[in-house]
């Protein structure tokens, strides 16, 4: 699965031109607050645009995954991604 995520810090957020561009694709408003990272659309016009699709204060990537679980941490701004293959979870035993 593809994941776009940010990699300076500053935010995720798309061009102008990118959020035109998707929202001509998808027929909807764009709100980075509420479009899945995942989102096929985003991912290809994160693609096809490049740096073009950066916004203000941002470096966008696509980070290819494994599986469908993903958790992005964010450090103002700056993001990396987690799956359960890259992540040590603890363990609880309580069936003592």
């Amino acid at each position: 699965m593809k994941v776009v995520i940010n990699q300076c810090y500053g935010g995720f957020s798309l061009s102008e031109k990118a959020t035109a561009a998707w929202e001509s694709r998808t027929g909807r408003t764009f709100d980075e607050w509420s479009v899945s990272r995942h989102d096929p659309d985003l991912t290809a016009i994160v693609q096809l645009f490049g740096k073009e699709a950066n916004g203000d204060r941002a470096e966008l990537q696509i980070v290819t995954i494994e599986g469908n679980q993903y958790l992005i941490d964010d450090y103002d701004g700056s993001e990396g991604i987690r799956t359960p293959e890259t992540t040590k979870w603890i363990t609880v035993d309580n069936t003592n």
